[in-house]
């Protein structure tokens, strides 16, 4: 019988999981190790095995808190600095919201403890599909995809033109898996179970690559073909509070004039400026059907000729509540197609149940915007263009909506000024490599603080541009970046993910197989050993005294 640790050997190592996770990651705590990806939930898997359901939920909690809580820092910028609320009170907003959120690790690791309790299953099949249904399956405010980690490595992350970004961390978390199970085997002495153990965990981080490397190298054969598209992209460094400053929403305007002339000096064909880059939206109104008259101090085009996406606050006359827009402005000044933010942020963007009047009478800070329609396409410069502002170009689901109006790319409009300089504008770039892979599509990220980036149909981000918090910095220069766009000829390559109906349909239902049918026990139930492929063990255990675990068996 393998003895268990101290008491507290278990907790400690669901937090260490839960900080190797933030270390993989590209953004918080300098993260962005990608050896750490390939171990990081080991020392979870660890404190799991044996543990009660209840125990197993409390590890399982507890990494997700400390994952939760590190990665998404940044909700105290936002908080403190924006939201207004007081600097003591925003890291107890933040570990409530840890720890709501955590219940993407606490489930699947109470799952995966009942199953091996039930049935003694290795970990692969009691974890690995848990994990990545609980990661679709879980409402969330942003998604939080453990296949992030993989995210600047193009040849890992193919897998999602099958499957999404859900097949990703699947792979991930079942790789970590098969290596556990090895490693149990080997500590036992098991050398049969250890060698089929080595030949799966070698075959999964054998064939993940392997099949990357074949779709990028079909992928550049298609792409020496492909027309290119030069995007012009003009990252202003404006901070939320120029706009308010004398004189400041003027300098804006004239920051992103300046950086779009330059830009078609240099061969720019289409400019791309951030969501609500145009700081003067009620002067174009919702009605306005072409830019203001060349006299006009607020005028949008000046010293550029060429056709622009630009995002801005649209307002109609006589309605309280603004929109959230990206707006095609054509080379002879009329206005062209617009697209109206479909996901908003809750509370920064709207308020749910109540009256929105009466919430922001108690909290001036929150805001409220309609919501779009629905997704559209903006044709501009001869293109059919996906638009998707701020964070819609990490919503898998809705990015595939846009992506099925037959668009040549994506286009993503952000302002990330709310969140500083930390983690959350590197996060949230390579949340959205994954759309790019999905549907074969390429991306163009104008973002005003940074970081706007170019990313091909590969997932392989081919320009970016410095993060900037400018209302700690002080004033910042522009920054622009030149995209040469690849633009497939229509009809273009879909994806099996695309492809497949009712989104991944296919998938979640072989990822319920695979996490119920090891659930169910087996008629005769020995005590066999844990960790050999499709053994079972033991359907009931005695805890261990006074700590809530079950001792794991070694074989009889």
């Amino acid at each position: 019988m393998r003895r268990v640790g101290p008491r507290l050997a278990r907790p400690a190592a669901a937090a260490l999981a839960g900080l190797l996770a933030v270390l993989a990651a590209p953004g918080a705590l300098g993260g962005g190790l990608f050896a750490v990806s390939f171990g990081m939930l080991l020392p979870l898997l660890w404190a799991l095995d044996g543990a009660r359901v209840r125990a197993a939920f409390a590890y399982g909690h507890l990494c997700g808190m400390v994952a939760v809580g590190l990665g998404f820092s940044w909700i105290e910028t936002l908080l403190t600095r924006y939201a207004g609320v007081p600097g003591a009170l925003a890291p107890l907003v933040l570990l409530l919201f840890a720890g709501v959120f955590a219940l993407q690790f606490s489930l699947p690791a109470a799952f995966a403890a009942f199953v091996r309790r039930r049935t003694g299953r290795p970990m692969l099949l009691a974890f690995a599909a848990p994990y990545a249904l609980c990661e679709v399956a879980l409402p969330t405010i942003f998604p939080m995809n453990l296949a992030i980690a993989w995210a600047e490595h193009p040849a890992w992350i193919q897998l999602a033109d099958l499957g999404g970004v859900t097949l990703v961390t699947f792979a991930l978390v079942a790789l970590q898996c098969a290596v556990y199970d090895l490693l149990a085997a080997l500590r036992r002495g098991a050398r049969r179970a250890a060698a089929a153990w080595v030949a799966i965990a070698a075959g999964i981080a054998a064939a993940v690559p392997s099949y990357g490397q074949v779709r990028l190298a079909d992928l550049d054969q298609a792409l020496a073909e492909a027309r290119r598209v030069r995007f012009g992209l003009v990252q202003g460094n404006m901070a939320i509070e120029d706009v308010l400053a004398p004189g400041g929403a003027e300098t804006i305007l004239r920051k992103h004039q300046a950086a779009s002339a330059d830009l078609e000096r240099r061969g720019a064909e289409l400019l791309v400026w951030g969501e609500t880059a145009y700081p003067f939206g009620p002067w174009l109104g919702r009605a306005r059907g072409g830019d203001l008259p060349p006299s006009h101090p607020y005028r949008v085009r000046r010293g550029f000729a060429g056709p622009l996406v630009v995002g801005y606050v649209d307002e109609a006359e006589g309605d309280p509540y603004p929109w959230n827009t990206a707006r095609v402005l054509r080379p002879d000044g009329t206005f062209g197609d617009r697209y109206d933010k479909v996901y908003r942020l809750l509370f920064g963007e709207y308020v749910p149940l109540v009256d929105p009047a009466w919430f922001q009478s108690i909290f001036p800070t929150a805001s409220h915007l309609h919501r779009g329609e629905g997704p559209t396409v903006l044709r501009a410069g001869g293109l059919r263009l996906g638009p998707l502002i701020c964070y819609e170009d990490v919503l898998e689901d809705y990015a595939r909506q846009v992506a099925a109006l037959d668009i040549d790319l994506f286009v993503n409009l952000t302002n990330d000024a709310w969140f500083g300089g930390g983690a959350e504008p590197r996060q949230h770039l390579a949340l959205a490599v994954f759309r790019t892979v999905e549907h074969r599509r390429a991306m163009v990220r104008a973002v005003t603080t940074g970081v706007s980036a170019h990313i091909d149909p590969g997932g392989r981000i081919l320009a970016r541009t410095r993060v900037t918090d400018p209302a700690t910095e002080g004033p910042q220069p522009p920054d622009t970046l030149l995209a040469d766009a690849a633009v497939f000829d229509r009809p273009a390559p879909a994806t099996v993910y695309a492809r497949a109906p009712h989104g991944k349909t296919v998938l979640y239902l072989a990822l319920v197989t695979l996490a119920v049918v090891p659930a169910r026990r087996r008629r005769c139930v020995g005590r066999a050993d844990l960790a050999a492929p499709g053994g079972h063990g033991p359907a009931t255990g005695d805890g261990a005294a006074g700590d809530g675990h079950g001792a794991a068996q070694s074989p009889s």
